[in-house]
């Protein structure tokens, strides 16, 4: 590689550091973190100030909510897209909706969409996609796209064991 490429690795490597940092002092959550009762709190924290609470642009409203795995289909990406985000393809993971923490949300259905191959960046920055098979039982902690579907937070999202939510965390649902 000469000089003038690696310089230029250098720098989209030195924004992508400088991107996490960013992240990491907002109010995102902590992607490397484990799934930790601080971590859950922070989410909590912001699902009952929002709309107040400042949302990082591109994060929709917060929802928890426990659900049951009803499917999980590769989707196509969208046609015409307009965003490299648009051309993207997504895992399409369909829940069905037990219960809805601290929200007024209802609905019996809620599609959570990840990436079927998360990009260099999300990778450099701890992002992971999020795995779930039919049948299983989750606590989701998840943001509400602008289309109805979820976006999951990977590292506080839970797959719910022998029907229990760990003490720890149901202590902190609003």
């Amino acid at each position: 590689m000469n000089e003038t490429g690696l310089s230029i690795k250098i720098k989209i490597r030195t924004l992508a550091v400088a991107a996490c940092l960013g992240l990491g002092l907002t109010a995102l959550p902590a992607h490397s973190c484990s799934r930790t009762p601080t971590a859950v709190d922070s989410f909590v924290v912001k699902l009952k100030r929002y709309p107040t609470f400042v949302q990082p642009v591109g994060f929709g409203q917060p929802v928890i909510f426990r659900g049951v795995v009803e499917s999980v289909a590769k989707l196509p990406p969208k046609s015409h897209a307009k965003t490299a985000k648009d051309a993207r393809q997504y895992w399409g993971i369909q829940f069905k909706a037990v219960h809805w923490y601290g929200s007024n949300q209802q609905a019996e259905q809620a599609t959570v969409l990840t990436p079927v191959e998360p990009t260099e960046m999300e990778i450099f920055c701890g992002i992971r996609p999020f795995v779930a098979k039919a049948g299983e039982e989750w606590l989701v902690f998840a943001y509400r796209e602008k289309d109805g579907k979820f976006s999951p937070d990977t590292d506080v999202s839970l797959r719910i064991q022998n029907g229990q939510i760990p003490p720890e965390i149901l202590r902190q649902l609003p």
